[in-house]
């Protein structure tokens, strides 16, 4: 509960969330908060510090459906107890809080991560002091240290923030509602799909060659081989062997994978995996393939990367891999 997992670079962001339906309605909650965090995360222009990225997702996260109905903005039962007990970390220490020494301190991270919560809510969702801290936030984005931030952005010093925060704990809270109709399914759209044993291991073999794994992690290699097994042309298991193969830099497995592959593919990321792996074995050139054919394989990788950005024109995976290549003429 209350719980997802999210992988951030700047091609693209995964998330990883368990599907099964909350008993208090915000069985959303995972999937939001992976998805504005990694947000967050990946872009510059919203980055800022720990509290911030971490407060403002909970807030935002925290989306109840009630028919045509969404409340955005509510308190969270966990965080709102917390707080009430009396415990308030100050805002001149607060602010600045990295998380070494929130670790090494004495402030229990479920209180720190209670006042992120409130102070995101008490700017975003109130509105309190909202463009003093987009100033603040601005400033130190462009790397000011943060009592200077301060210092320029408020007219009121810590202390006294901090007597604000405090008492509006004792005053009633807003949240937002918003109607919405039920969109009509555009045309050509599918209901979801069971997916079969196979499609399953290929689809944990791809997570598994993606993700950072501990030594006693998953091997995508051989969750590909098991998905091969029952359906040779499993796609989603030929783009992670071949994927894993390249990693490993047995180039001449990591070819005869993405060879196994169909000319059309199902989806833009599927042309972005063999094209990496095409880009990938055609830059061992010598190691796996012979000079004669390197440019053979750039121009398949280049017509691979062309396909997906035909279907997504601002597909990241895409746009830097057709640099990369460029870059290696």
């Amino acid at each position: 509960d209350y719980s997802s997992a999210f992988r951030i670079s700047r091609l693209g962001d995964s998330v990883i969330v368990d599907a099964s339906v909350l008993s208090n309605g915000r069985e959303y909650y995972p999937a939001n908060f992976g998805c504005v965090s990694s947000l967050l995360e990946s872009d510059n222009k919203y980055k800022g510090p720990r509290w911030y990225t971490q407060g403002l997702p909970e807030v935002f996260a925290d989306v109840v459906f009630d028919g045509p109905h969404a409340t955005i903005g509510g308190i969270l039962p966990q965080y709102a107890w917390t707080l009430s007990r009396g415990g308030f970390i100050p805002m001149r220490t607060f602010l600045k809080l990295s998380v070494q020494e929130e670790e090494q301190g004495h402030y229990f991270p479920h209180l720190y991560a209670a006042e992120s919560w409130y102070l995101a809510r008490q700017i975003f969702v109130e509105g309190k002091h909202r463009s003093e801290f987009n100033h603040y936030l601005g400033m130190l984005r462009t790397g000011v240290v943060e009592a200077a931030a301060f210092a320029a952005s408020f007219s009121l010093s810590y202390e006294d923030l901090d007597k604000e925060l405090v008492g509006d704990m004792r005053h009633s809270a807003r949240a937002y509602v918003v109607d919405f109709a039920e969109p009509a399914a555009p045309a050509g759209s599918r209901s979801a799909v069971a997916l079969n044993a196979a499609e399953v291991q290929g689809r944990l073999a791809l997570l598994s060659v993606r993700c950072e794994r501990g030594p006693d992690g998953p091997d995508a290699v051989q969750l590909a081989g098991e998905a091969l097994r029952t359906d040779p042309g499993n796609e989603s298991a030929l783009r992670a062997l071949a994927l894993a193969q390249l990693e490993r830099k047995a180039y001449g497995e990591a070819l005869s994978a993405a060879e196994r592959l169909p000319g059309a593919l199902a989806s833009p990321a599927a042309y972005d995996d063999r094209a990496d792996v095409l880009a990938g074995v055609a830059a061992a050139a010598g190691t796996a393939v012979a000079a004669t054919e390197v440019a053979t394989l750039r121009t398949r990788a280049s017509q691979d990367y062309n396909a997906a950005l035909a279907a997504v024109p601002d597909d990241r995976r895409a746009q830097n891999g057709l640099e990369r290549l460029s870059a290696a003429h």
